[in-house]
């Protein structure tokens, strides 16, 4: 069954009993760039949202009924108040007139293209879909004036059933001609398992996420294959949402001023691919707390650990999750030393602040491994290994939809390798922490703004210097080879090796023609300047319809 036979099934199976709802609300485990989670970052920082927990997405749809109704719409813009009435399901979306003019069945509930409720049960289901259509221009080479697109097709269904279960799913089939094509066997960055067919350049794959959970007052419980992003930054130095999807149980504690989340999960081992059949990918593993504080005065305070560990495919020791990491309220590292060091730990902290309405600052730090003579010997140990960020958000009341955000982040060599490559900090071939990976300074600038209901646009630009690897040289720049290969020792500064300056730059302004469906015009431009090899870069502009995706960044 394709998946074009399994929406139309899903469709009539829905209509069957499908009937308005007095107030239409969202469900399930929206994406990590969905407007609902832009809406409420953007409130936080406004100071609508003092006590709220951002800091670890995606939230359920239950956090997110949370923090809507806590918001004072009398204090918002118009435009503003009308996208809260919409995310809290008061108005329906735009464009719902349009649509039940063509047939009176679709957007019956305001939100979702088909949907049913019944006693105690609600499942929506809507359809996903990504065109894209461009043309890149480059200073040289054969293909100097290539076509790119993205084809993506797909459904998403989600609800509730009962008062304490709810899901999602998602499901997509996607070919797509990229600018500078980066196929790795097996996969691509940000795509997991990926096809690739060298004739045409062409990516082929499939991409599906499903998460069932269990919500009460205090705890939220899921499991499922999703993606994470925690902390303020939108490039996060603990856990971002780079990589590709993976498999994942999580328990969400929230009570008084506190939030406390426990993440296991399961990531493909690239590094060992090789010692696997093709149809066999190898496993490893993650275990995750992190501890999020409300403190007087508009302040956040974020603590995070994390192990990574592996199979120790030498002698087969270790298979499957490890018994030791399961405890959800255990100090990861001393529970590492019982038993014998063997893995990967990580230790963060964050804070942010909203002095006044309108500004958020934030910042956060990341440590691997330190030693203090070391650092204040001056000689570059490799092993201090730590990496900070830090920036501020901007949102002023006043203006409907405006977001202005800059952060910048440094990360020593080596900060995300470890002795053993399987347990390195990367997912498929993908960073699971900082997309810039280690060994670099990097500034982010990213502006957003709805002025008007339908009409909304985005400036993102990163910038990052780095240093990359010598051929046959490890300094530090790639988290996936062991530290154990390194050049040397002492010595070692972030920027070494290589010198290579990256920009990336992304635009889009659009319109929703019908709920979730955006026509819009687009840009990305990339340029890498290598110290060894010169500069390539393109321009690419292109057109986007896309219906119930947010608009798929390079690194956000």
């Amino acid at each position: 069954m394709n998946i074009r036979t399994a929406a139309s099934l899903l469709v009539l199976l829905l209509a069957v009993g499908i009937h308005r709802s007095a107030s239409a609300q969202y469900e399930g485990i929206p994406h990590i760039s969905d407007p609902v989670h832009q809406f409420l970052l953007r409130q936080q920082a406004a100071g609508a949202l003092d006590h709220a927990f951002l800091q670890h997405l995606p939230l359920s749809a239950d956090e997110i009924r949370g923090y809507l109704d806590s918001i004072d719409e009398s204090a918002l813009t118009p435009t503003d108040r009308k996208l809260l009435e919409q995310f809290r399901g008061e108005r329906p979306l735009p464009g719902v007139d349009l649509a039940q003019s063509l047939w009176d069945q679709l957007y019956r509930d305001g939100i979702h293209l088909i949907s049913t409720r019944g006693d105690g049960y609600f499942v929506s289901l809507d359809p996903t879909l990504y065109l894209t259509a461009g043309r890149v221009s480059r200073p040289e080479g054969d293909d100097r004036h290539r076509t790119t697109f993205q084809n993506t097709r797909g459904v998403r269904a989600s609800g509730r059933i009962g008062e304490h279960l709810f899901f999602e799913t998602r499901l997509e089939e996607n070919q797509r001609r990229d600018a500078w094509p980066n196929y790795q066997r097996k996969t691509a960055p940000r795509l997991g398992g990926t096809k690739f067919y060298p004739e045409s350049q062409e990516y082929d794959y499939w991409r599906a996420m499903g998460t069932v959970g269990v919500q009460t007052r205090f705890v939220d419980i899921r499991a499922g294959r999703d993606r994470n992003r925690w902390g303020d930054g939108l490039s996060s130095m603990f856990l971002s949402d780079y990589a590709p999807e993976y498999d994942q149980v999580q328990i969400r504690t929230t009570f008084w001023r506190l939030q406390y989340i426990n993440l296991y999960s399961a990531w493909t081992d690239y590094a060992s691919i090789n010692r696997f059949s093709d149809h066999v990918l190898p496993r490893k593993y993650g275990a995750l707390h992190a501890l999020a504080v409300n403190l007087p005065g508009r302040v956040q305070l974020h603590f995070y650990e994390s192990v990574t560990f592996a199979p120790d495919y030498e002698d087969d020791r270790r298979r499957g999750y490890d018994l030791s990491y399961l405890n959800p309220i255990i100090f990861y590292r001393a529970v590492e030393i019982d038993r014998g060091s063997p893995d990967s730990m990580q230790l963060g902290a964050g804070a942010s602040w909203v002095p006044v309405p309108g500004l958020k600052l934030f910042a956060q730090g990341l440590l691997t491994e330190f030693n203090l003579d070391e650092l204040l010997s001056g000689d570059g140990w490799f092993g201090n290994k730590w990496g900070v960020a830090g920036g501020f958000t901007y949102a002023p009341p006043s203006v409907s939809g405006l977001l202005v955000h800059f952060e910048h982040a440094r990360v020593r060599p080596f900060t995300y390798s470890h002795r053993d490559v399987e347990t390195s900090f990367v997912h498929y071939n993908d960073p699971l922490g900082h997309p810039a990976e280690q060994n670099f300074y990097d500034y982010t600038l990213h502006t957003s703004y709805q002025p008007l209901e339908r009409w909304s646009g985005r400036f993102t630009m990163h910038y990052t210097r780095r240093g990359r690897n010598p051929e046959g040289v490890n300094e530090g720049a790639d988290p996936r080879l062991s530290y154990a290969t390194r050049s040397r020792s002492h010595g070692h500064s972030i920027g070494q090796g290589i010198p290579v300056r990256e920009m990336r730059v992304e635009m889009h302004a659009g319109y929703e023609v019908l709920p979730r469906l955006h026509l819009e015009i687009a840009a990305r431009v990339e340029s890498i300047n290598d110290g060894e090899s010169g500069r390539i870069w393109y321009v690419n502009p292109f057109a986007q319809l896309r219906w119930g995706i947010p608009f798929q960044s390079l690194r956000l």
